[in-house]
């Protein structure tokens, strides 16, 4: 790919037990551009819809840094930390008009498990059982 996050492990990484970080319930880490080590981002898990014991993975790209990979190197690299720390079902809820999210999910292998509606409308909620996948 050329590009490639920096990734710096978050103190104590992913626990199966998903011990967020203070108050915000997030356990994530910045990512960079490895070439020249400017900040593009950040990716990490948060308890956000489905709780602590299954996360949600987020991520949030600065706007000049979109459309070049980062968002998925990071969500698979931070994927692959929730695997070796034993998380089982990991969880994205994306608005359906929230393309480039959902493409990046899809190609990570989420996939819709239900649709709910909140005050500000539809909500597609993706999952991946990280302990099916690989097998």
């Amino acid at each position: 790919m050329g590009r490639s996050p920096h990734w710096r492990r978050p103190r104590g990484g992913f626990s199966g037990g998903a011990s967020p970080s203070g108050s915000t319930g997030c356990a994530g880490t910045p990512c960079g551009d490895a070439e020249s080590g400017v900040l593009v981002g950040n990716c990490g898990m948060l308890t956000g819809r489905t709780g602590a014991a299954e996360p949600e993975i987020g991520y949030l790209i600065g706007r000049s840094h979109r459309g070049r990979g980062y968002a998925s190197e990071a969500a698979r690299a931070v994927l692959g930390e929730c695997r070796a720390a034993g998380l089982g079902r990991v969880w994205s809820s994306i608005r359906p008009g929230n393309a480039a999210k959902r493409r990046i999910v899809e190609g990570l292998g989420l996939r819709v498990d239900r649709v709910e509606r909140d005050e500000r409308g539809t909500l597609l909620f993706y999952m991946i059982d990280l302990r099916q996948v690989g097998r």
